[in-house]
């Protein structure tokens, strides 16, 4: 924000500001949407395909329920792909046994919006092909619990980790964040943080000595 002691000099930074930003004038006329909107309706859905979602999705659908499982991660699992006592099998068993079941799992899908009010509930999700128009008997939101940082001084600057972008890099993509760590926390989550950090060193030097 760029404020002056002049208003006639705020109503001229603001306008410039404004369009630094991308910010322009609201159309005059509706605009025809970029992708095709569909309406789909299901007897359950559920919003997050992390373990608690997938979990959810797969006992409805094994129920006898025509079951949605809407996920904006490019694979399902979530917090499975952060915690090292984890990894990439536990995720991928976990999908495997929701869509044996029959849930219909869309990864890449973000839901944006809830209408209450539209004939019992209207779930707006954006996925890769377009706009879908949501509507369920039952709605599930298990969308996880996300770690913060520690309250201290500068926690934001570059190196300082949340453990869940640690565990990440680690599970997921098998990159080590950095060449020397320390775990702030205690419990059974920063043990298994650390000796996975420890694991990746160990791993890393014997990469380098092999090559």
């Amino acid at each position: 924000t760029l404020l002056t002691g002049s208003t006639l000099g705020n109503r001229v930074f603001q306008k410039i500001v404004r369009q630094l930003s991308g910010l322009g004038k609201i159309p005059s006329r509706p605009v025809e949407p970029s992708h095709e909107v569909k309406a789909c309706h299901v007897d359950v859905v559920v919003v997050g395909g992390g373990p608690a979602g997938l979990a959810a999705a797969t006992h409805a659908a094994r129920a006898g329920a025509r079951t949605l499982c809407v996920d904006e991660q490019d694979r399902g699992g979530g917090s499975l792909l952060c915690d090292p006592g984890f990894g990439l099998g536990d995720a991928r068993r976990a999908v495997d046994e929701a869509r044996a079941a029959g849930v219909d799992l869309w990864t890449r899908s973000t839901a944006i919006a809830w209408f209450p009010e539209d004939a019992g509930g209207l779930l707006g999700v954006v996925t890769p092909a377009g706009f879908r128009r949501v509507t369920a008997t039952r709605y599930v939101y298990a969308t996880g619990g996300y770690d913060n940082n520690l309250l201290f001084e500068n926690n934001d600057l570059p190196g300082v980790f949340s453990a869940r972008a640690v565990g990440r890099l680690l599970v997921r993509y098998g990159v080590r964040p950095g060449e020397n760590a320390i775990v702030a926390g205690s419990g059974a989550y920063a043990e298994r943080q650390a000796g996975a950090l420890t694991d990746a060193v160990d791993r890393d030097l014997r990469l380098a000595r092999a090559g």
